[in-house]
Parts: C-alpha cells; structure tokens; sequence
C-alpha cells in the first residue's frame, strides 16, 4: 500500500511540476494580450509572446484557437503595458519569415519557448502560425 501510496503521489507531483513549469514559462518574457471575436461573437483574451525584428512585430501560436480567429477576423487589437491598440493581424505565409521568426522567438524566450514548443508536441515550429501585427489603416 505504501509502495502504490508513494506512486500516485510522485505522479501527482510531477503532474504539478509540469502545470508550473508551463506557467512559469508562458507567462515570462515580453507577453501581450490579444483580443479577437469567437464565431458567436464573443470577445477572447490570449495571452502570446511577441516579438519586433527588423521594425516589424509577429506573434506567433499553432493552428486553431485564437489564430484560426486572427486569420477569420484580422481587425484585432493588442494590448500591452496598459496600452491597447487596434491593428491587423497578417498571417505570414512564406517558409523563409516562419523559419526566421521561428529561430528569433527561440532565441528571445530561450528554454521557455523549447518546453512549450515540446507540449504543443512541435519541437522544430514547423507547424506554427506566423502572423505580423500591422497598424489599422481607416
């Protein structure tokens, strides 16, 4: 009974050590808030890293969820530091920006952007979504 007791506890607390590590490692770093509309028109909030190269802005997640509703309805807005802006969400589709944006991300979050990468079960990014946020021109 012990030796089962010991079991289920070790599980659980490797359980726990992955929630917080997860949390540890989405909520460091240079986070924004991206706010969309759900297909019932209900406003969501995300949580996402960014990042700036070369003037520009990307944020970056996998398929479905908030991107699937970017690319839906690409009039956004981001918020972050207390600021909100309202932009546009440019879906990214060339290799070379993906494969660039990919390994800068890497390189910004460092180990953080390595363990989500392997719980979203795409450790290379091939499968990311790259999307340039760009100021809302009237």
């Amino acid at each position: 009974m012990k030796i089962a007791l010991r079991i289920v506890l070790g599980f659980v607390g490797l359980v726990l050590l992955l929630v917080v590590l997860q949390v540890v490692a989405s909520e460091t770093g240079e986070v924004v808030v991206v706010h969309t509309v759900d297909d019932a028109g209900e406003p969501r909030e995300t949580r996402i890293w960014v990042l700036e190269d070369r003037g520009r802005t990307y944020i970056r997640g996998g398929e479905g969820g908030w991107t699937s509703r970017v690319i839906a309805s690409p009039d956004i807005t981001v918020e972050s530091g207390g600021q909100q802006r309202d932009v546009r969400g440019v879906l990214q589709t060339d290799d070379g920006t993906r494969i660039r944006v990919n390994r800068l991300f890497r390189e910004k979050y460092g180990w953080r952007d390595s363990y989500i990468s392997v719980l979203l079960g795409d450790p290379g990014r091939e499968g990311a979504v790259v999307i340039e946020v760009v100021p809302r021109t009237p």
